[in-house]
């Protein structure tokens, strides 16, 4: 799970009484501090009131402190590729804002200052600015995507209602199922849950196919005492279940064949973003040792697996993104080589045969990945709940199929109608395996 936090020192100035500007940068390095050493992945610096020359002297003391730690967290700056350039940062936190730097060109920057690739992650708040970030140039394409708010937005003009934390209101919102289908849109982009977040709802951001998490509260106790690790654990709570892996090498074969009939459980393999298995899925057949002799003295040690599974799986409507039950069931006939037998140098040409032919390192061949691979071969490349969905509204989320929303297209129906068609023709493109 990717941790991403986001810096916000005013919050030391509301929840610690602390007003002096000095006396929040040193809280703020303090925290950072303490998120490094609980392993957290990015730190976005996120202080926009700043001028340019103090953004860069406290990047300059928060890269120090983090580049002490093994492993690093990795720095970006909100918006400001030139404080980022400058300080030698790890990247840049691009937002929304049409006037913001494209991908390629805060890349190009980092390119002409000779710095390494930078992280580029990306705030987007629809499931439209989700598929154009996906469907652009590689080049284009940002590192991460920061979706949200999911759970939770601070609002300009305050209702009764509406909670309010350190001053701010707090409004709901957009939920998991509009997070999910960013997720599927995004792929293989990953995405971070942002708006809300605690340690309670980390894992429903998790099973929604989010790669991560990303706040601000959340990583920033009101003392900035508290370890990382008593607020969110490194891995989600959720309960793996126990998978015995069967690990099949050519020893195991000389004298006979193995006999397998194994039962892996649902949750214990991750397959993709979009497809959850949900019960036990029994797989039965044998391994047996093929013998390739090539000249004289040389001996390849193929392995030869045949198998037949079948299991119940849900997959995700293209188009509104609620679960399909999918019964899979399949059998297969695979031959798998050692690496090291056709790791030649130069470049070769293979036989039609060849293609056909999987591998395994020194360690031996996993069945469970083998699996793993024949279950996302067998699935469809589109699934929908039905012939005629109506899928989400792109702006708001919400699943026509149950009912419609006041949403109003920004220049015309054709151009809300064409938007959600380039939504629906990505998600349909992303293939298993």
């Amino acid at each position: 799970m990717i941790r991403y936090a986001i810096t916000d020192r005013a919050r030391f100035s509301a929840e610690s009484g602390q007003q002096a500007e000095p006396a929040r940068q040193v809280a703020l390095l303090a925290q950072s501090a303490r998120l490094a050493t609980n392993g957290v992945d990015f730190i976005q610096l996120r202080e926009r009131d700043l001028s340019a020359a103090t953004l860069a002297d406290l990047a300059r003391k928060l890269l120090a402190i983090l580049r002490a730690h093994n492993p690093a967290p990795r720095l970006l700056i909100n918006s400001r590729a030139d404080i980022a350039i400058a300080t030698h940062a790890d990247g840049v936190h691009l937002t929304s804002s049409p006037n913001e730097l494209t991908p390629a060109q805060v890349r190009a920057l980092y390119a002409s200052a000779s710095l390494p690739e930078p992280v580029i992650s990306l705030s987007c708040h629809t499931l439209a600015e989700v598929a154009r970030a996906a469907s652009s140039a590689p080049n284009e394409r940002p590192t991460l995507i920061l979706f949200g708010p999911v759970f939770e937005k601070v609002v300009a003009e305050p209702h009764p209602s509406q909670k309010s934390i350190a001053n701010k209101i707090i409004a709901a919102g957009t939920g998991l199922d509009l997070l999910r289908a960013a997720c599927v849109a995004a792929a293989p982009i990953p995405v971070l849950a942002l708006g809300g977040i605690t340690p309670a709802n980390t894992d429903s951001c998790l099973d929604a196919g989010a790669a991560g998490i990303a706040a601000i509260r959340l990583f920033q106790s009101e003392s900035a005492q508290i370890p990382l690790n008593n607020i969110l654990p490194l891995t989600s709570t959720t309960h793996r279940p126990t998978l015995n892996l069967v690990l099949i090498t050519p020893l195991q074969l000389e004298k006979e064949p193995l006999l397998f009939d194994e039962s892996i459980p649902a949750g214990a393999l991750d397959y993709a973003p979009d497809v959850t298995q949900t019960g036990p899925l029994p797989v039965a057949g044998r391994a047996d040792l093929i013998v390739e002799n090539r000249g004289h003295s040389e001996q390849v040690a193929d392995i030869r697996i045949r198998a037949a599974y079948h299991g119940d799986f849900e997959l995700l409507c293209a188009r509104c993104v609620e679960p399909v039950p999918t019964p899979v069931r399949g059998e297969f006939d695979l031959i798998f080589r050692p690496q090291a037998a056709d790791a030649e140098p130069g470049e070769r040409s293979i036989t039609p045969d060849e293609t056909e032919i999987g591998y395994y390192d020194e360690s031996g061949l996993s069945l469970e990945d083998v699996v793993r691979e024949q279950v996302l071969l067998s699935l469809p490349s589109r699934t929908l709940c039905k012939e005629d969905c109506k899928g989400l509204c792109p702006r708001c989320g919400q699943n026509l199929n149950l009912a419609t929303c006041n949403c109003k297209p920004s220049s015309g129906s054709d151009q809300h109608a064409s938007g959600w068609n380039a939504l629906a023709g990505l998600a349909g493109t992303i293939k298993p395996g």
